[in-house]
């Protein structure tokens, strides 16, 4: 069985909305190379959005 060495580069930001209408992107560092919180954040995002019936 051959093996391979893989790499991969993943960029995570959030856009946020303001009330005002103003938007702005938001990254952290802490997402940056944390691929289990980067995941987390998307699944509670889109169980938010679920609820509220937007899915």
């Amino acid at each position: 069985m051959a093996s391979s060495d893989s790499s991969v580069a993943v960029s995570t930001w959030v856009d946020l909305r303001y009330l005002d209408g103003s938007k702005k992107k938001w990254r952290s560092a802490d997402l940056a190379n944390n691929l289990e919180a980067t995941q987390g954040f998307i699944e509670a995002y889109g169980a938010h959005k679920a609820l509220r019936g937007y899915a």
